[in-house]
């Protein structure tokens, strides 16, 4: 060491309320929350909750990364339903609009 001070680090507002909230009692039931979401329809990720909870309880992190695993899986099943539902009413006329705009097929058809 060279003798020198260095100052403290100031944490953001939002980096305490995340830690904070990393500790609360239903931090991992919004943590399966914002992973299902993440995954289906809604684009937050859950970095932003997982990693305070893994720093604040490094001894958990397989099983706060089991439940993002799960519930982003269920999402992505949701999201693919959704989807699904989706193409009748949405999927087929924007793939009708672009054909007709550029002229060009999306995919080659074979005949």
């Amino acid at each position: 060491m060279t003798g020198e001070i260095i100052a403290p680090v100031r944490r953001s507002r939002l980096v305490r309320y995340v830690e904070m909230f990393s500790e609360h009692r239903y931090g991992r039931s919004v943590l399966a929350a914002i992973a299902f979401a993440d995954s289906s329809f809604l684009p937050i990720p859950r970095d932003l909750l997982l990693v305070p909870m893994a720093l604040v309880r490094p001894k958990q992190i397989w099983a706060l990364s089991l439940i993002c695993t799960i519930a982003s899986s269920l999402g992505a099943v949701v999201g693919y339903v959704i989807g699904y539902g989706l193409w009748s009413l949405v999927g087929a006329g924007l793939v009708d609009l672009y054909y007709t705009v550029t002229g060009t097929a999306l995919v080659p058809i074979r005949t």
